[in-house]
């Protein structure tokens, strides 16, 4: 997410100010927020931050509170459109395709067993190259 003005972008749910949602970054903080569901823009009132809680902050909910101010201290509105950026896509667009590759994608490709799923050679051949690749045939 692009933050340019906050109208579209909810402060604790969508991920906007680093790598994850901040409800996920800052969970002692989001546990006692009184506004659980507000957008940027509204939690940035008369040039301040406004984030009220139920109570006050003790503990390691104080640390996060530093730690939280500090990243939004670093934040800028404006006037304009909220921007959606595609991160598994270089072009930042959304696409079917880089969804499913991440969807389906188990871990590290081994390119030898990618080379004999494309060999020309019958199907039972390529599961027993697959089976003994992978220390999958036991032995009587």
């Amino acid at each position: 997410m692009q933050v340019v003005s906050g109208r579209q972008t909810r402060f604790w749910h969508d991920c906007w100010l680093g790598d994850c949602p901040l409800k996920l970054e800052f969970p002692n903080i989001f546990k006692i927020t009184v506004q659980p569901d507000i957008d940027v823009h509204q939690a940035y009132t008369n040039g301040q931050w406004n984030i009220p809680l139920r109570r006050q902050l003790q503990g390691i909910a104080g640390v996060e509170w530093v730690q939280l101010q500090d990243l939004l201290n670093k934040v800028n509105l404006q006037a304009g459109s909220d921007k959606v950026h595609w991160g598994l896509e270089q072009s930042g667009k959304y696409s079917v395709g880089s969804l499913y590759r991440f969807i389906t994608f188990g871990g590290i490709r081994d390119q030898k067993m990618m080379n004999i799923w494309r060999c020309n050679i019958p199907l039972k051949v390529k599961i027993f190259i697959w089976m003994a690749a992978h220390d999958r045939i036991e032995r009587s």
